[in-house]
């Protein structure tokens, strides 16, 4: 998900403050999709028997899913930044 390069009514005069507002709107839908999923897996875990809260808990990825997970999180935090980067 990217964010708005500008909107088409500015908040502000200064166009720094503007891409502020697109990254934290970015932030709250993907914050808001991300929280909806989550809440949907867990209500079909939940139903069918498959969540252990406590096996949730205890988790630790394995090298791998941490590596995927700061490349994710790389790309995300990129693509926030760019539109501080245009111009």
């Amino acid at each position: 998900m990217g964010i708005p390069p500008s909107f088409s009514t500015p908040f502000s005069s200064d166009p720094n403050v503007d891409r502020l507002f697109a990254m934290v709107f970015a932030l709250s839908a993907e914050l808001t999709a991300v929280s909806e999923q989550l809440d949907t897996l867990r209500r079909v875990m939940a139903e069918r028997g498959m969540l252990e809260e406590a096996a949730l808990a205890g988790y630790l990825p394995p090298p791998a899913v941490l590596a995927e997970r700061e490349r994710t999180r790389r790309a995300f935090i990129e693509s926030l930044m760019a539109s501080f980067e245009q111009e």
